[in-house]
């Protein structure tokens, strides 16, 4: 009872504000916004591995966010709505990039990667979770490496695992998936992590 507590005023000064601004408050959406900026932009590079693409993902989040708001409905937790968004953001930009590129490779008739190699991309400031905190170490341009091999459903679970720490429950709400395919995605994920490493480091 007592650990729970400090989270019950928290969590009903968010509900004021999200109401707030579903009644067109923007100061109340900016508080919103100052919040959760950071949060959404770590997960948004976590998918684009780009810091360009992650700040124009993250700026089309929250404008998805503003123009939907009144479709929160408080079912869920405003954390678990803002992900969901995120994730579909990102993988919609991710799609966009590889329709580029399939168009580049038709034009020139000759193979390119996709996958972000010719430009290293620097990580976001202020993180501070383990997954983040490896990012920053000498290795971080080898995982980098390796986390734009995993396929996208994999990169976006091991994204919202590692780098956010959303529980299994949390991360199935957002995808929309079961947890079971969470936690399969996030072991073939680490497997395939820990062999491309393991390559590099050879």
């Amino acid at each position: 009872m007592e650990q729970n507590s400090p989270e019950r005023p928290r969590h009903q000064e968010e509900r004021k504000l999200i109401e707030r601004a579903q009644a067109g408050d923007q100061a109340a959406f900016g508080v919103l916004f100052k919040t959760y900026y950071d949060r959404v932009y770590r997960t948004t590079y976590g998918i684009l591995d780009d810091e360009n693409e992650a700040k124009e993902a993250t700026q089309r989040t929250w404008i998805k966010a503003w123009e939907h708001l009144e479709r929160f409905n408080h079912r869920a937790a405003f954390t678990t709505w803002l992900h969901r968004i995120t994730v579909n953001t990102a993988i919609d930009e991710t799609r966009r990039k590889n329709r580029y590129w399939n168009r580049i490779k038709i034009a020139f008739s000759s193979p390119l990667a996709d996958n972000g190699e010719t430009e290293s991309s620097p990580i976001p400031p202020d993180t501070d979770t383990p997954a983040e905190a490896l990012l920053r170490q000498d290795v971080n341009q080898n995982l980098r490496n390796a986390l734009g091999q995993l396929p996208l459903d994999q990169r976006e679970v091991f994204t919202l695992r590692e780098f956010e720490g959303l529980s299994y429950e949390a991360i199935a709400e957002t995808l929309e998936i079961k947890p079971g395919t969470v936690m399969s995605r996030l072991h073939l994920a680490r497997k395939k992590l820990q062999t491309l490493l393991n390559k590099e480091s050879r």
